[in-house]
């Protein structure tokens, strides 16, 4: 098992692509971000982890849950 606290900082200017056709997106956003979750290591260097994430984004915080792979050299 693992858990882990941190901050982040977000910025994206771009195009989103939206049923209503392209428009321009610009996002700037930092804040904190908490994961919990599992690492089960496969052999020395590999590892794979499913774990749920939480960022404290404006307006909303938003979670979801990932599944990684590690490689450590």
């Amino acid at each position: 098992p693992y858990a882990k606290l941190g901050w982040f900082s977000r910025e994206e200017d771009g195009v989103a692509i939206s049923i209503a056709g392209p428009r321009p997106l610009q996002l700037d956003d930092d804040g904190l971000t908490g994961e919990v979750g599992l690492r089960w290591r496969v052999n020395e260097p590999f590892a794979l982890r499913l774990g749920y994430v939480w960022y404290d984004l404006e307006p909303d915080s938003d979670a979801s849950a990932q599944l990684g792979a590690e490689w450590h050299f």
